[in-house]
């Protein structure tokens, strides 16, 4: 059993624990990177060793093992600077809190056994001083009920008259007071005058050493010196009208073992050998002269071995004696009833450990979210094992319940088979024992009570007689009764019944037992009472047989629910794979590319996903392939309609030219000459002007050849802008972002015409009155890299804004309207995204995002 504080002070330790951690940690991530992993492990064992010669002037006897286990812990830090995953923050944290546990479990255990020896030792020191007496309270409420009767007794002084007097007193005394709970005492019974030797010796050792029991002529003695438990004065007058005093003596037997009194019915707090589950023996010249617990000591002390110190450990059998020996002649003798076996340790780290996990599993969360490292979300996989761990849950509560209910009726039936064997057993015992009695109101009251409380210690139960009228004839436990804890008439149904056999559940106070009742017959079988047999140790009983199942069942359900937890992520693990590939193929998934299938060979439902997954696959390329040829066949014949309509335009001024000359050289004009040479000109022009126009009708028509390949973006963006910084010293163009290493999948030479396109339109797009700003930057944000080019030009108005990126718009004098177009096609086919924000007269700032490949 663990107790609250045990469980705060682990608590504690955990919290010393992680705040140690994150002390070095916090402390070692900036020297680490100063001076090293070695040189700071070597700073580290100078502080150790610093420590450890602190401990060995403060304490010397553990010093090894805490400089050992400060090692172990310390190693545990360093694990995170040896591995690669150092970002997986609870595989660190379940390494470091396996480490840490078994520091925490191994020196707990050392310093309990070291605070158990220490306790052990204070203890046997005590009960060789003080002594040690079994059950004071039950027997001292006995005493003061043997006092009032034995004060109150006149019949005492006939006894005190002849020579076999004391014989005749010890008889009497015996029979009338001293039977049943007694016999776990030696008693002695002393007539004596003021003037014997004796006398003086036992009031002397009354005034000295002696206690008195309340306003009683009893005494009890703790001394270890004598074997004397209690002692008790009376004054006397004999039947010849002398003083004398009777005094009895009470000496513990030995390894005593009997039915006794029912304690739970005593308030009082358990002893600390109950407390601390301890059997104690007391040898004297190396007998047993007495022995308190659940544990049968030898007779001699010839098994322990001689005298090494004052207080010493011994191990026989796997068993432990914790011995007190102040001189050869007397010992005291201590050993657990329940060894620590290794078995309890290992389940003892177990529960440390997954109560230190999950707590730091808990902090590591919350750290997480508290920067927003992790969000709240609920996996397939999760899911599944919080379903499988709240089964479990309900089906150990469920079973928890269901056995403890089998149990209790269980045990309720075992005590009716029980009682209903005690009934017969007493019910024959009594027959022959007032095989003549007529009538058991006439019996002698205290003779009755006797011999029940004999019959009680043989069958191991209480036993209650009623006479024909219902009223208490006899009890083994007279007491409860006089404390008037119970009535003294019989209940009502066994009485007023047509069948007095039956067995009730009764109360004292909440206190609920079970009680038996059946007839008193005499030899002639004629009825002169009524028995009742009650348990008043069946709730005892019942819960100690709940907490031992519960004690089991806890631990078997420990190994279960672990093996289900591990179960379960390995299930959820498999079950999430194939869903995780799916999405990373989905994730893959480019129209119009060829697009990988999955290979998964399962028929289950995942399978049915997979086969449908692929079939979508292979449709969405057919429509792909279909799709492409509409698109180029729309393409192609939107481009006809604007090449013919681009080429149309100079072929009407160069008809008209030539038309022109065919005229003028008719007419031999003499201004022919004048205007060949000016019709030259611009029939180049136009000419030059249609091959520009093929030029760039044939680029856009080669777009769906591209390369894609591993690029260095970012080298590319800062040579291109380096170009036209060159050439355009009246414009101020700024690169802003990394150089290099920043990485996507493209084609280089198409995202070269890209960077040309952004950068030729920011140029383009500015006043010659006003003086030129460019802006290209480049970053990385959630694994997408973000490229801005913004100018300081013209802006573009509002009604313009959807017709930026359609191919044959366009705001200049010149130029085919093709190059965002294009641009947008290049980003589209790489995975990308191309959008813009403007301001009229004051910019615009086009932002290309592509995703990057690590």
């Amino acid at each position: 059993n663990i107790s609250t504080g045990v469980i705060w002070l682990h608590f504690l330790m955990l919290l010393w624990g992680i705040s140690l951690a994150l002390l070095f940690f916090k402390s070692h991530n900036y020297s680490l990177k100063a001076i090293g992993v070695r040189k700071m492990i070597v700073f580290d064992s100078i502080i150790i060793l610093f420590l450890g010669v602190l401990v060995i002037i403060v304490d010397s006897i553990y010093t090894s093992r805490i400089i050992l286990f400060l090692i172990f812990i310390y190693a545990g830090f360093y694990i995170p600077y040896f591995i690669k995953r150092r970002k997986n923050y609870y595989l660190l944290s379940s390494i470091w809190v396996l480490f840490f546990t078994i520091f925490l479990v191994e020196n707990s255990a050392m310093l309990s056994k070291k605070k158990t020896e220490s306790k052990y030792n204070v203890l046997a020191e005590n009960i060789y001083l003080n002594g040690n007496s079994e059950n004071d309270k039950v027997t001292e409420i006995l005493l003061e009920e043997i006092d009032v009767q034995i004060t109150n007794d006149q019949k005492l002084g006939r006894y005190i008259q002849s020579p076999d007097s004391i014989e005749n007193l010890t008889n009497y005394l015996t029979e009338n007071y001293f039977r049943g709970y007694w016999n776990k005492y030696n008693i002695q019974f002393a007539v004596l005058n003021k003037n014997s030797l004796l006398y003086g010796q036992n009031k002397n050792l009354i005034e000295s050493t002696g206690i008195a029991i309340r306003e009683t002529n009893f005494y009890t003695f703790t001394s270890m010196l004598n074997d004397l438990a209690y002692m008790g004065e009376f004054r006397l007058v004999s039947a010849k009208g002398e003083e004398v005093f009777l005094f009895i003596n009470l000496t513990p037997r030995k390894n005593f073992r009997s039915y006794s009194f029912p304690t739970f019915l005593i308030s009082s707090e358990s002893d600390i050998q109950t407390k601390l589950n301890i059997a104690v023996a007391r040898y004297r010249n190396g007998s047993l002269v007495h022995s308190s617990g659940a544990f049968s000591f030898p007779d001699k002390n010839n098994f322990i071995p001689a005298r090494e110190n004052l207080f010493y450990k011994y191990t026989v059998n796997k068993k432990n004696y914790y011995i007190y020996q102040p001189d050869k002649d007397n010992c005291v003798i201590i050993t657990e009833l329940n060894q620590h076996r290794l078995s309890n340790y290992l389940i003892y780290f177990a529960y440390i450990f997954l109560a230190n996990i999950a707590i730091t599993f808990l902090f590591v969360w919350l750290i997480n979210y508290k920067r927003k490292a992790t969000t709240i979300h609920s996996s397939l996989s999760s899911k599944y094992q919080l379903a499988f761990v709240s089964l479990l849950l309900v089906s150990f509560i469920g079973i928890f319940y269901v056995s403890v209910t089998f149990i209790s009726s269980k045990y309720k039936e075992q005590q009716i088979t029980e009682i209903d064997k005690k009934k017969s057993y007493i019910q024959h015992a009594l027959q022959e024992k007032y095989y003549w009695t007529q009538d058991i109101a006439t019996v002698s009251s205290q003779g009755l009570n006797f011999d029940l409380q004999e019959l009680s210690y043989m069958y191991q139960t209480d036993i209650n007689v009623y006479d024909n009228y219902g009223r208490l004839a006899g009890s083994s436990q007279p007491l409860i009764y006089n404390k008037k804890l119970i009535g003294k008439q019989i209940a009502p149904r066994p009485y007023f019944g047509k069948d007095p056999n039956l067995n009730q559940e009764e109360y004292i106070g909440e206190l609920r037992f079970m009680t038996g009742y059946t007839d008193f017959y005499n030899g002639d079988y004629l009825q002169i009472g009524y028995i009742a047999i009650p348990l008043y140790v069946s709730s005892e009983e019942i819960r100690n047989e709940i907490e031992d199942f519960l004690a089991v069942i806890v631990h078997i359900y420990l190994i279960i629910a672990l093996l289900s937890v591990l179960l379960s992520f390995i299930i959820g693990k498999q079950l999430s794979a194939p869903l995780k590939m799916i999405e990373n193929k989905l994730k893959k998934m480019r129209f119009g590319q060829r697009n990988e299938k999955i290979e998964y060979n399962e028929k289950d439902e995942i399978g049915q996903l997979v086969v449908q997954y692929n079939k979508t696959i292979e449709e969405l390329e057919r429509s792909a392939r279909l799709l492409a040829q509409t698109e180029r066949e729309s393409a192609w014949r939107t481009m006809a309609r604007q090449i013919a309509h681009e080429i149309n335009n100079p072929l009407t001024p160069m008809k008209l030219t030539l038309q022109q000359l065919q005229r003028t050289k008719h007419m031999n004009d003499e201004r022919f000459d004048d205007y060949f040479e000016k019709s030259t000109v611009t029939l180049v022009e136009q000419i030059d002007n249609l091959a520009r126009i093929a030029g760039t009708f044939s680029n856009f028509a080669r777009m769906p050849e591209a390369r894609f390949e591993r690029m260095d973006v970012a080298a590319k963006l800062h040579s291109t802008t380096r170009l036209y910084v060159t050439n355009n010293e009246e414009i101020d163009i700024v690169y802003s972002g990394p150089t290099e290493n920043i990485f996507i999948l493209a084609d280089p030479e198409q995202m070269l015409q890209v960077f040309n396109n952004l950068l030729k339109n920011a140029i383009q797009a500015i006043p010659t009155d006003r003086k030129g700003q460019i802006n290209v930057t480049i970053t990385t944000d959630n694994n997408q890299v973000i490229i801005t080019v913004g100018d300081n030009g013209k802006g573009i108005p509002t009604e313009l804004k959807d017709k930026v990126f359609n191919p044959n718009f366009t705001t200049k004098s010149t130029g085919m309207g093709l190059g965002l177009s294009i641009t947008k096609n290049i980003i589209e086919m790489a995975g990308g995204s191309i959008s813009f924000t403007t301001n009229e007269n004051k910019g615009s700032v086009f932002k290309v995002s592509l995703k990057e490949e690590k």
